[in-house]
């Protein structure tokens, strides 16, 4: 802070011995171009100095011209201009850049840039719509923007084999129920299971379309989605009809049909599942406090989906209205992957979450339907009850509580209290 003081202060000391010295230089300076040269010299001195000053002032702006990036650059896009800066961080969308550009060159048409077309997807991402600015900044016209998004879109959803990846050894998939166990208590535990809805519009004016509408009366597009307790996306699957059901999307997932999943090792999931091997759901009828606070960490764990799905949906806003009803469920699908790769990436680079109200993407009721007749001959009517007592029994809270980044889940449960007797009768 600048004292206003007319005392001495030991920076008015070291400008008033420079403008001394100074002075007295110019007075040095004054003598020998008075009284010295010849008269030619008396004026060609300040020709060549007025020259020089004007010489340099060119030459300074020319550098500055060469260190500066192009107009199409990130570097020239600020946090108010730009959604993919504004939501991300610059490392973060560098890295994107830079891992996407060989890739985008390839398509990369007359008058157009692979850094602009990838600057303009990011955006189109964060803030649903392409902005105006970075089209003419990029010379992309109108009527190009629907296809240079699908080509960076397609691009980034080809990295989701590198970036979403669901652990599939035995010695992965241990690692993380270690991991999980520390954090929530619940022991052989690989992360939480669930549907993910992104509204659409809805093409009829009257009725709405009953194959995209779910149960919470809109239209929309559905995917399976699973998570670990850090909210990183471990797998992003299909992309169907909104009343599509929970479990006909795990019944047809890659997690189901091929068996990534160790026969003891379980996933998370809350109601609209059939009983199946690997899907955990809540105790119905807890019957001690053992039980009953296995519930409560069942409740918490599963609000971690429904964090990490509304912080998505914030930090690209093009998921709160994914398009239209009548366009193909192949494009809108790989929008999604590509939004939770760059998901993904945001969290390895610590990006923090979109500013606003506790983000929270609740998961859509359902009813729970029963085991299949057929399945019956297969698996004994309490074989997994069996089995999910005897994980029960092996929980044990965390010291401290739980420290999973979630808290109480808003998923219509009914409320908690002990039962009279296990397991229901027959």
């Amino acid at each position: 802070m600048v004292e206003n003081s007319p005392s001495p202060l030991p920076e008015r000391a070291i400008y008033g011995f420079v403008l001394f010295l100074a002075s007295q230089f110019g007075f040095c300076v004054f003598c020998l171009w008075a009284y010295v040269p010849a008269e030619y010299w008396v004026l060609a001195v300040p020709v060549y100095l007025l020259v020089g000053l004007v010489v340099c002032c060119l030459v300074l702006f020319g550098i500055n011209m060469m260190s500066t990036a192009p107009l199409n650059s990130l570097d020239n896009i600020t946090a108010r201009g730009g959604g993919a800066v504004a939501t991300s961080s610059r490392p973060c969308v560098s890295f994107i850049v830079d891992l996407l550009r060989r890739q985008v060159e390839r398509d990369v048409e007359s008058g157009h840039t692979a850094e602009g077309m990838i600057l303009l997807a990011l955006h189109y991402y964060a803030k649903g719509t392409a902005a105006a600015h970075l089209r003419e900044k990029n010379g992309i016209p109108a009527s190009d923007v629907t296809g240079v998004i699908a080509k960076v879109s397609k691009h980034i959803a080809d990295l989701a084999a590198q970036l979403i990846v669901f652990p599939r050894t035995r010695k992965d998939q241990e690692c993380l129920a270690a991991v999980h166990q520390q954090s929530c208590g619940i022991p052989r535990l690989l992360g939480v299971l669930g549907t993910a809805h992104f509204r659409t519009r809805d093409g009829s004016d009257t009725v709405p379309s009953p194959l995209f509408l779910n149960t919470h009366g809109y239209t929309s597009v559905v995917s399976q989605v699973a998570c670990d307790l850090a909210g990183n996306l471990l797998s992003v699957e299909q992309c169907q009809v909104g009343s599509t059901t929970n479990h006909k999307l795990w019944s047809s997932s890659v997690l189901k049909t091929q068996s990534f999943i160790e026969l003891e090792y379980w996933l998370i999931v809350g109601r609209g599942y059939q009983q199946n091997r690997h899907l955990l759901p809540m105790l119905p009828r807890p019957y001690n406090h053992q039980q009953l606070s296995f519930n409560v960490a069942h409740s918490q764990v599963r609000a971690v989906l429904s964090r990490t799905l509304g912080h998505l949906k914030r930090r690209f806003r093009v998921l709160q209205l994914l398009g239209s009803v009548d366009e193909r469920l192949d494009g809108k699908q790989r929008i999604i992957e590509a939004c939770c790769v760059l998901h993904n990436l945001a969290n390895q680079f610590s990006v923090p979450a979109a500013l606003g109200p506790t983000a929270r993407d609740l998961q859509h009721p359902a009813r729970t339907a029963e085991l299949p007749m057929e399945m019956l001959h297969v698996m004994p009517r309490f074989q997994l009850h069996h089995d999910l007592l005897q994980l029960v029994a092996e929980f044990y809270p965390p010291a401290g509580g739980h420290v999973a980044t979630a808290t109480e889940s808003d998923e219509d449960d009914p409320p908690q209290t002990l039962a009279s007797k296990w397991p229901p009768s027959k």
